[in-house]
C-alpha cells in the first residue's frame, strides 16, 4: 500500500454527471453521462456545493466551451485531472462574474 487514494470527482447538475479523462486525440476529454451511469465507478460521497443560476441549455454551452480547454491527450494524473476539472467547472457554475477556463 502507498498510503493514499485515487478519487474520481464529477460535477452533477440536471441529471448529469460531468467529468474529465485522458485519452490519445486532441479533442475535448470532457465525459457526459446520466447521474448514476458512472462507468461502474461506486459513489463514494455526494457533497452539495452550490447553487447556479444558468440554464441547462447554457450548461451545456459552457461544457462545450470548456472541452476547448480539456483535451484528453492533455490528461496528467498530477496537474489536469478529474478533480481539477470538477473544481473549476463547479466554480464557474456557482460564480456567474468569472470565467475559470485553465
Amino acid at each position: 500500500m502507498l498510503g493514499f487514494g485515487i478519487y474520481h470527482t464529477a460535477a452533477q447538475l440536471y441529471g448529469y454527471e460531468f467529468s474529465y479523462g485522458g485519452h490519445d486525440h486532441p479533442t475535448s476529454g470532457i465525459v457526459v453521462v446520466k447521474h448514476g451511469n458512472s462507468a461502474g465507478l461506486k459513489l463514494k460521497e455526494s457533497i452539495p456545493v452550490g447553487i447556479t443560476n444558468y440554464s441547462e441549455d447554457e450548461v451545456n454551452q459552457i461544457i462545450f466551451e470548456f472541452g476547448d480547454f480539456w483535451h484528453g491527450d492533455d490528461y496528467d494524473p498530477f496537474r489536469k485531472n478529474c478533480n481539477n476539472f470538477t473544481e473549476l467547472l463547479i466554480k464557474h457554475l456557482v460564480d456567474k462574474e468569472e470565467y475559470y477556463f485553465p
